[in-house]
């Protein structure tokens, strides 16, 4: 989308800078919610 010229959700972004980081975050999360939920989850373990 960027390449086009078009700005990405912020929770995008942030999802894709953590990856980015190694941090094994799913690629398909779009809502806020959801990025809270992954992250619980790999905080649990």
């Amino acid at each position: 989308m960027k390449d086009l010229g078009l700005d990405v959700p912020q929770v995008t972004e942030l999802c894709h800078k953590l990856r980015e980081r190694g941090v094994p975050i799913r690629e398909d999360i779009l809502r806020t919610e959801e990025c809270a939920e992954e992250i619980a989850k790999l905080m649990r373990g």
